[in-house]
């Protein structure tokens, strides 16, 4: 179960294609690569240019997801996300589980309706044949 739920591969899958998240994460890794090319600068006495710089962050996380895959391992086993979950799962009450798993059902909900609409409707059906003597 927690291996499907969370975990570095979708974490990272998360934060650099998600639309709400990855404007973030570009943003703090602009950060960190200007005050990194700074003090690099300063050592050589030259001035990063802040367009070239965003340019080029701009395209390193773009294609950070093909090389990412490396980590995912590492990063699963070295945040424990796994046993997090469990030990967080298992000191959940009922109601608190509930709420976990209703939200992966309700995308699913008219579907599950649907389909019980129309089995009960042939359950119906094959009831009143019966009970009349339209199927023998």
């Amino acid at each position: 179960f927690a291996d499907k739920i969370l975990t570095s591969e979708k974490l990272w899958h998360s934060i650099l294609t998600d639309p709400t998240t990855k404007p973030g994460f570009e943003k703090l890794f602009q950060n960190h690569v200007m005050k990194f090319a700074g003090k690099v600068a300063r050592g050589v006495r030259l001035i990063p240019d802040a367009s070239v710089m965003a340019m080029a962050v701009s395209k390193a996380v773009d294609k950070l997801p093909a090389h990412i895959g490396v980590v995912h391992d590492y990063v699963d086993k070295t945040l424990g996300l796994r046993e997090t979950l469990r030990i967080q799962m298992e000191g959940m009450t009922s109601a608190q589980f509930e709420r976990v798993l209703h939200p992966i059902f309700e995308e699913d909900e008219l579907t599950l309706i649907l389909a019980g609409a129309v089995l009960g409707f042939a359950a119906g059906l094959v009831q009143q044949g019966l009970e009349t003597g339209s199927i023998k």
